[in-house]
């Protein structure tokens, strides 16, 4: 029985100084995160070392490294780094952030093919983890692949549809094609949707009124013409539906904006113009939605139909222009605090597709 009680003393003590040792190093990593966030990189990088130095196989105090290293510009020591890492611990979580890392340095010295083959790597053992797609998405947006880009965003959108940068991505990219115009409209607004305020939000604003004007102009003291591209009203000698075809939200948008000009609305807002077109979009959305298929309608449409039958469209009209300096708009946001809060929070409920 004495040889009993030594044992487990002694397996008592040995698991009491793991758990220390684990502690102490968990601080170090810590303590690193902490100058990293300060943009101390090379103390950071000294944190991690040193918990290296205890603990070679330590998967997070490698991909802590990584980081910091890419963050400095040593692109060549962070793929060290996270090759250490990957052979460190093969079966670590911890690992989609080293891929991530990994293929950002090769990207940054200009090896795109090399580190596209780094994110299908991590894809393959991380399916779930959004940043992947996402980082693939702008390696090949660098390549001017834009449909295999587009992809990969939708895919990092899916994945984490709070993701901002991925939806303004897509907004970006397909306005570069005229016949993806409300695609492109969809994707932004969503952004708008997340991050109204700041220099991302500011740059969208013009592109999201460029789309609204709908091809509408006014030529004349009582006339105003539009201007409509034939790609984008579809194939009229087919009755088969196109993958993402928004020939007649387009159409209805141009239509709509045509009564800008109206003396009616001489005196309304941006906003309230805006307002008024995107319930009318919204209303087409709505009315469209059957029959019709692709990325688009599965994932965006339903978002904007949910939002004007929860009648939040003022609300996400004025968020879309908070960035603007107009002082109506600004005291509009001011004293409807509250309709701001209830909006996020239908926003944050509403459940999105994932396939």
């Amino acid at each position: 029985m004495k040889y009993l009680f030594t044992f487990l003393f002694l397996l008592t003590q040995g698991t009491l100084l793991f758990s220390q040792q684990a502690d102490s190093l968990n601080k170090l990593i810590a303590d690193g995160v902490a100058f990293h966030d300060e943009g101390d990189y090379e103390s950071a990088i000294q944190k991690y070392d040193q918990v290296i130095s205890a603990d070679p196989k330590n998967v997070t105090a490698w991909a802590e490294k990584a980081y910091s290293l890419i963050s400095m510009g040593e692109y060549d020591e962070s793929i060290e780094a996270c090759k250490k890492a990957i052979s460190s611990d093969p079966e670590s979580k911890h690992l989609r952030i080293v891929y991530t890392t990994y293929g950002n340095a090769l990207d940054a010295l200009e090896k795109p093919v090399e580190a596209i083959k780094i994110y299908d790597e991590g894809i393959s053992r991380f399916p779930e983890f959004y940043q992947l797609y996402f980082n693939k998405g702008i390696t090949l947006t660098g390549l001017n692949d834009y449909d295999k880009a587009v992809e990969n965003f939708h895919s990092s959108a899916q994945l984490n549809p709070t993701h901002a940068s991925s939806h303004n991505a897509i907004g970006r990219i397909e306005g570069i094609d005229k016949t993806m115009k409300i695609p492109s409209l969809l994707a932004l607004c969503r952004f708008m949707a997340i991050e109204p305020v700041g220099s991302r939000a500011k740059a969208n604003l013009p592109l999201i009124q460029d789309i609204m004007t709908g091809g509408a102009e006014k030529t004349g003291k009582n006339k105003v013409n539009i201007t409509l591209d034939p790609a984008t009203l579809g194939n009229p000698d087919s009755d088969e539906k196109m993958e993402n075809d928004f020939s007649t939200t387009g159409l209805i948008l141009a239509l709509s904006a045509a009564l800008d000009f109206d003396k009616k609305n001489k005196k309304k807002s941006a906003v309230e113009l805006f307002q008024d077109k995107f319930e009318t979009v919204c209303s087409s959305l709505t009315e469209s939605q059957e029959g019709n298929f692709g990325f688009y309608w599965e994932y965006y449409a339903p978002y904007f139909i949910e939002m004007k039958a929860k009648e939040q469209i003022e609300t996400f009209s004025y968020l879309v222009f908070a960035t603007d300096e107009e002082k109506s708009t600004q005291q509009w946001l001011k004293d409807n605090e509250g309709r701001v809060k209830s909006f996020f929070v239908w926003s944050s409920a509403f459940e999105w597709s994932t396939e």
